[in-house]
């Protein structure tokens, strides 16, 4: 079960809601409690929703599952729309999305930004950082790893590949060169150490990102963002105070050797005023009470 959807419910549970996820896999927790379908397809996950519920919170792009015509009927329903889907048509009622930008690509206005409990973010004043750290899918082109490995070897700074696969290097066709480490994947606290100990955060994307959860997580651990000028992007990362937004490779190699004039309070403070779960809850609730009170759009 994506750890957002999972933040957000112990959210929700804190603020007096009881909650009930519905999920292929996942587990009861002390916050809120989870049910597994027998079969991942429309009738069965109808069969697990609790009768009692106030409003069903999809999240998913199926429209078996989650369109106009799908089984939950006039059940009360919002549904959060993760990815992009231009060119094809998704009758998904009550459609959130996750950025301005997002929402505007596909004809839309309403979103919600994703968030995080930053209290589950490590960060220390004065910590020793080192090297760059590029963070997502390696073999997904447009996420941007060949990209990071030629800026970082433009820069001559040490960078980690965190992701899957774990490619055993040089052999993976990336632009190797000595300075490059890979992780593999990782998750928890290695993953939240790994972005807490980094100058900075890569992110050359090569498309438009909806989000881009990762970038809030290394601003929560005060680490400044070097990125693409697309997407979400100029969104999420406050260009010049929480890291920087490039147009080409070349700017970024010139930002990495900026980024250490950056305060790594104020990136953690960029979260904490706007990416909270606790922001992302009450923006949801306000949704909810929309969808309950019978509007549709």
């Amino acid at each position: 079960m994506p750890q957002l959807i999972t933040w957000l419910a112990e959210a929700q549970t804190r603020s007096g809601d009881q909650v009930t996820v519905v999920s292929p896999r996942g587990h009861d927790t002390a916050a809120y409690r989870h049910v597994q379908p027998t079969a991942w397809e429309p009738a069965a996950v109808l069969a697990a929703l609790p009768g009692d519920a106030d409003v069903i919170h999809l999240h998913g792009e199926n429209p078996e599952l989650c369109g106009l015509a799908s089984p939950l009927g006039d059940w009360p329903r919002v549904t959060t729309v993760h990815g992009n889907h231009q060119g094809r048509e998704l009758p998904l009622p009550n459609r959130i999305y996750v950025s301005r930008d997002h929402a505007r690509r596909h004809g839309a206005e309403r979103f919600v930004y994703n968030g995080l409990p930053l209290e589950q973010f490590p960060f220390a004043e004065g910590r020793q950082r080192r090297g760059l750290l590029f963070l997502g899918k390696l073999r997904r082109s447009k996420k941007g790893a060949k990209a990071a490995v030629r800026i970082a070897r433009a820069a001559r700074e040490p960078l980690a590949l965190a992701g899957q696969p774990t490619w055993k290097l040089p052999a993976s066709r990336l632009p190797w060169w000595p300075g490059i480490t890979a992780l593999g994947a990782v998750h928890g606290d290695a993953k939240t150490e790994a972005l807490a100990r980094a100058r900075a955060l890569l992110f050359p994307a090569g498309w438009d990102e909806p989000f881009g959860l990762v970038l809030i997580e290394a601003m929560a651990c005060g680490t400044p963002v070097i990125g693409s000028r697309r997407g979400a992007l100029p969104e999420v990362v406050a260009d010049g105070e929480t890291g920087f937004l490039c147009d080409t490779e070349a700017e970024m190699v010139d930002a990495i050797q900026a980024v250490g004039a950056l305060d790594h309070r104020a990136c953690r403070d960029h979260v904490q005023r706007y990416f909270d779960i606790d922001r992302v809850r009450q923006d949801y609730a306000h949704f909810y009470a929309a969808a309950i009170a019978g509007e549709r759009w």
